[in-house]
This record gives structure tokens, C-alpha cells and sequence, in this order.
């Protein structure tokens, strides 16, 4: 038998040069990758005014959110939900502070959409960093877009005939502005809160709105309603019912000789003013006074309405602020409320710190979708009462009056 005699084994040579190229190669890509990284991970929002079809040349320290035209969100071709958005951009923004971020969107985006919403939260949540210091309103909103030739005032109400006249109340009145340039034919009727206590059209609550849609292109009417409140037996609201319901009839029957369309007409109200606009909304169908002229034989439906922080609307709190919060199940909606079918959609917007308004809206808003009647309900977290009256830029606060427009858009009111 033979046996081979065994070769004493040779450890192979390293070849230690190409090693420390491997490794150096290594070395610059994870460094690469990780300035990569960190450029994609920067949150200081900036959204600029595209004046031309280029698109502009991407900077050292941007994350770049792209936005098309239906409000879907990628980043770097990598679609993300709300979630997703929220979470990481939350995250980034604790990690990473002050660092930009692009959001592109395509020129026919529809800027009412989610994302937007989304980053006015997370801005008033603090999450973007400090609020900016909050702006007055009436100062934001202090011009006036109507034609002074086609401003009109007039009373209610034929002298002597007032229904449930009292002396301590105001004359009502309404007033027409009017835009020279006209893009819709659609009508908004505004009028203030002030718990039926008193009311004017000059101030926070009405003169913004006012301007805001007539820069649109929409007239606007403005109504003072009868206050303080009537004399028992008649409820708190009674002759301002009155007074809406006839200012509905007189703008409808003159809307076609001032160019405006007599079925497109929309009521708004904020407080006491929203309780009124749930009378106006809900129970136009219900009469709140006897026929004085041909004017009353005209309907006073609307097609819409609009409702800021409305009160008095449920049982604990129908005649003030709700004080189970609304959240009880034994607070309803208040008997006053028709629901009948005239009931139009409505856009309610509310801050969920309110204890005046926060569930009537909600709770409204389910009875309306319980009917079929599709509405949109805005909820602006850590707000109270009066949310809009001075507000930080960048939050829903200080956008609020777009989500009016927005909701006009949906339902082809301001066509």
C-alpha cells in the first residue's frame, strides 16, 4: 500500500492593496449615502410661485415633495399616504429643525386638498415649530372689493308691519355689495353671532367674509337682524327667524334685475348667527310669521349654508355653552330644528377646544348625513371660540375662509 507522503500546506498571500481599495471604496459610498440621507431629510416648508414652466434646479439640504393635480404626494417617485406624510414629516421636523423643504405641484392642482390641511395641523400643533405671531382679521381683510354704484341699503320690513314689533330692537336692514366683476351668479347672505344679545355687519364676523368673496367675483348681502332678545313668550331667535327669512325673500325676488341667480343663494352665520343658520338651513318650510305682502308667497329655501362655530344647537346647551361638552348621549338637537326637506348641504367650521359650538356641528353634520344631505364639517384643533378673529399663518385658523370657497367648488354653487 502505498502512501503519498502529505505537502505541508501554504498560507495564501494577502494582497493587502486591493483590500484598501475595496474598503476605501466602501468607505466613500456609505459616506455618500448618508449626505444623501441626510438631504432628504429636512422640513422647512417653502412653496413657491412657479412664474414659468421650469422646473427649478434642486438645492443642497432639500426634500423635495412633489404634488399633482389630484393631491397625491410622492417623494422621489414614491407615493405616500397621509399617514405616512404626517408621521415622518412630524418626525423629521423633531430630528432635523429648520431645514427646507420643496413641495411642487403641478400647475391645475386643486390647492384644497388634504395635504394642505395636513401641514396646517401639524403648524398649529406646533410640530413645524414656534407658531408665527398671530394677525388680526379685519387688518388682513381691510379692503373693499365691491362697486360703490351698486351698493344698495333697505329695511326689512314695510313701515308699521314688522311682525312681533318691540321698541328696545333695532331696525333690521339689508345691504347689497356687489363686485364689478361679477364671476358667478350665486348670492351669499352674512350675518353675525352675539347671542341674540345684539349683531352688526361691520365687524370680524362678517365684514372678512364679505370682502373675501367679493374679491371672488361673488355679491354678497349682509343682514342685521332685529336684537336684543324679544319680550317671553317668544323664544331668543324668534324675530331674527323672522327677519332671515324675509331678507331670503327680498333677495331672491331681486336677484334676477341685478344679474344674480334667484336659486342660488346661500345663508352664514357664526355663533348665534349659526344657531340662525341652522333655522334658515333645517326649517325654511316652517312659517315664523304671517304673509304681509306678495314677497312673503316667494320661498325662503337656500341652497346652502354656511356655519361658524354655531351654538345653542343641542339640548345642553341651547341657551348656553354645552355642559356635558355635547359628547352625552342625552344632548340632542334642539326641537326647533325641522330637518325638513329643504334641508341643504352645509360646510361647518369649528375649533375642538369650543365649548360653545364643537358637537352641535358634529352632531348636526350626522343628522344632515343620516338624510343624504352630504356636507363638509372642518374641525381647527386647539382652537376655542371665535377661532378666526386673530390667528397664526400657516394654520387652518388662518385659512379658514378658503374652505368656504372650496366647499362652493365642490357642489358648483359659485359656477
Amino acid at each position: 500500500m502505498n502512501f503519498r507522503r502529505q505537502q505541508p500546506r501554504t498560507a495564501a498571500a494577502v494582497q493587502m492593496s486591493s483590500l484598501m481599495d475595496v474598503i476605501f471604496l466602501l468607505l466613500c459610498f456609505f459616506v455618500t449615502t448618508s449626505v444623501f440621507s441626510q438631504w432628504e431629510t429636512e422640513i422647512s416648508i417653502s412653496l413657491p410661485t412657479a412664474k414659468s414652466s421650469t422646473v427649478p434646479g434642486r438645492m443642497p439640504g432639500e426634500i423635495i415633495l412633489n404634488l399633482d393635480k389630484d393631491g397625491a404626494v410622492s417623494v422621489n417617485g414614491q407615493p405616500l399616504t397621509l399617514a405616512e406624510v404626517t408621521e415622518r414629516l412630524a418626525r423629521i421636523a423633531k430630528l432635523y429643525p429648520g431645514q427646507p423643504v420643496v413641495i411642487r405641484a403641478d400647475k391645475a392642482t386643486a390647492y384644497d386638498n388634504w395635504f394642505d390641511r395636513a401641514m396646517e395641523f401639524l403648524a398649529q400643533m406646533g410640530f413645524l415649530g414656534t407658531l408665527k405671531p398671530e394677525e388680526d382679521l379685519m387688518a388682513r381683510f381691510a379692503k373693499d372689493f365691491h362697486d360703490p354704484a351698486l351698493y344698495a341699503k333697505e329695511e326689512l320690513w314695510p313701515k308699521g308691519k314688522t311682525p312681533d314689533f318691540q321698541e328696545k330692537q333695532n331696525v333690521p336692514y339689508l345691504e347689497w355689495y356687489i363686485p364689478s366683476n361679477l364671476t358667478t351668479k350665486a348670492i351669499q347672505i352674512i350675518y353675525s353671532g352675539g347671542g341674540y344679545n345684539g349683531n352688526g355687519p361691520d365687524g370680524f364676523e362678517v365684514a372678512p367674509a364679505r370682502r373675501f368673496l367679493n374679491e371672488k367675483g361673488m355679491a354678497v348681502v349682509t343682514m342685521k337682524y332685529r336684537t336684543p332678545r324679544p319680550a317671553a313668550p317668544l323664544a331668543k331667535h324668534t324675530t331674527a327667524w323672522q327677519d332671515l327669512q324675509r331678507c331670503i325673500r327680498i333677495v331672491r325676488s331681486k336677484a334676477a334685475e341685478k344679474g344674480l341667480d334667484p336659486n342660488r343663494i346661500g345663508i352664514m352665520g357664526s355663533s348665534a348667527g349659526g344657531h340662525l343658520t341652522l333655522m334658515g338651513v333645517t326649517s325654511s318650510r316652517s312659517r315664523s310669521y304671517w304673509n304681509i305682502d306678495d314677497i312673503d308667497k316667494i320661498p325662503c329655501n337656500v341652497q346652502w349654508g354656511v356655519g361658524i362655530y354655531p351654538a345653542y344647537a343641542l339640548t345642553d346647551g341651547d341657551d348656553m355653552h354645552n355642559k356635558t361638552g355635547g359628547n352625552d348621549d342625552s344632548a340632542r338637537l334642539v326641537p326647533e330644528f325641522t330637518f325638513d326637506p329643504d334641508t341643504c348641504p352645509m360646510v361647518f367650521i369649528h375649533g375642538d377646544a369650543d365649548g360653545w359650538a364643537a358637537m352641535n356641528s358634529v352632531k348636526t353634520w350626522e343628522q344632515m348625513r343620516r338624510m343624504g344631505v352630504t356636507s363638509d364639517l372642518h374641525t381647527l384643533c386647539k382652537r376655542n371660540h371665535c377661532f378666526q378673529r386673530k390667528a397664526s399663518p400657516g394654520t387652518g385658523s388662518y385659512t379658514w375662509l378658503g374652505r368656504i370657497w372650496e366647499f362652493m367648488n365642490h357642489k358648483g354653487f359659485n359656477r
